[in-house]
């Protein structure tokens, strides 16, 4: 069979072993230390139970002398890519409420552990092809996703963001968000964990909120109760600022995004078009936000029993800010009180893109309405210190007569 390598005592040990057909393979602090091409014992199902640190024998149990922590079973054997990975997962508590992380496609299973917190949103995009943007969430769960650059229904795919782990999230082989050698970007939101039901509406909805970060994700079935307005309950303890909405059950239905700094009455874009700002929300407050009667909502004739997700947000000091400028001058610095890591804009005067730059990536842009690659040739948003720059005067950022309305996060 094999031997360690190293030492296993008076000391944690960091130990994965993975079965693939007939192949065992061991590591030890993420390195490989032996492999066995024959396995003495098979698999097979029995009259024992499955036990963890014990060894079941004629005369009966023999346990582990020594203590086990962080047990992890996968349903596939994980590379060693994926083991070192493991390992190497922050031990340490990040405080932080949000996370850009970049990794490399593997075409496999892989464990993306560099995130510092789990998860409850996770928004990814492949860089260097065209592929379409993906959503997951810890409310509608691990597998399902809704596509931000189309119309479409939530889909499902087994293979796809697998799970929501303690450090980051996993994932599956599916092309769309691990394919082989394509770079990748994830954008990760941290809101309450599980949901609770709030009852601040006519409609009750399923809500979990990170209340420091002003962020919520919040779910809801609709009624499908013609022209009364309905109101949801958002779960935070302030106005939200922005909200974005997508009739999960709907392959025909826009995502709607309302923006405070939009005048009424219109105060909302389609986060899957370029198209200018229209009319749909009928109010937002410090408890719920009123949905029209519309086949984006549900709320109509016979549209009864569709799932519908929204995520809110609202500023927080030093943290985020919602916010708006009028275009015209090229080198415009559009100043906060904290260093931006991520800024989302649009020009709500115009047909134009929603454009996507982060820190990570620097001033590559990326377009929340498209399935483009990152534009690798652009500067045109800098980001820096407490403020990010225009340097254009293009109409997707920052033409005169025109209003942009923008999410950052530091």
């Amino acid at each position: 069979v094999f031997t360690p390598t190293v030492s296993l005592t008076e000391i944690w040990r960091h130990i994965a072993v993975t079965v693939d057909g007939t192949s065992v393979k061991a590591y030890i602090d993420g390195s490989q230390v032996g492999t066995a091409d024959t396995l003495l014992y098979s698999l097979a199902s029995g009259v024992n139970n499955f036990a963890i640190g014990a060894y079941h024998t004629a005369s009966g149990k023999q346990n582990f002398n020594g203590l086990i922590d962080q047990v992890r079973i996968f349903d596939s054997a994980l590379d060693a890519a994926a083991v070192e990975n493991l390992y190497n997962e922050k031990p340490e508590i990040n405080t932080s409420n949000f996370e850009t992380v970049l990794y490399e496609g593997n075409g496999g299973s892989q464990y993306i552990s560099n995130v510092g917190f789990k998860p409850d949103l996770v928004w990814m995009k492949c860089r260097n092809v065209s592929k379409d943007h993906r959503l997951y969430d810890s409310i509608r769960g691990a597998t399902h996703f809704l596509e931000p650059n189309n119309t479409g229904s939530e889909g499902t795919a087994s293979t796809s963001l697998t799970s929501f782990n303690a450090n980051g999230f996993t994932l599956g082989a599916a092309s769309t968000s691990n394919s082989n050698n394509d770079n990748f970007v994830a954008w990760c939101w941290k809101a309450g964990g599980d949901a609770v039901n709030n009852t601040n509406g006519n409609i009750t909805s399923q809500v979990s909120a990170n209340q420091d970060a002003g962020f919520s994700i919040v779910k809801w079935t609709s009624t499908g109760s013609g022209g009364s307005t309905k109101t949801v309950g958002h779960g935070l303890d302030s106005t939200p600022e922005m909200i974005i909405l997508k009739n999960a059950s709907s392959s025909t239905a826009s995502w709607r995004v309302f923006h405070n700094n939009i005048p009424s009455p219109n105060n909302s874009l389609a986060l899957n078009s370029g198209e200018a700002a229209f009319s749909f929300w009928p109010s937002v407050s410090s408890t719920n936000f009123g949905l029209a009667a519309s086949v984006t909502t549900g709320e109509s004739s016979g549209a009864s029993g569709q799932d519908i997700i929204a995520y809110c947000f609202h500023s927080v000091s030093g943290y985020q800010k919602l916010g708006n400028y009028s275009g015209g001058t090229s080198g415009y610095e559009v100043t906060l009180d904290f260093t931006p890591r991520f800024v989302l804009l649009k020009n709500s005067n115009a047909n134009t893109g929603w454009l996507l730059v982060d820190s990570q990536r620097g001033a590559n842009e990326l377009y929340a309405n498209l399935s483009n690659p990152e534009d690798t040739s652009s500067n045109n948003i800098i980001l820096g210190t407490n403020k990010f720059t225009l340097n254009t005067t293009g109409g997707w950022y920052n033409s005169s007569g025109n209003t942009y309305i923008y999410l950052a996060i530091a």
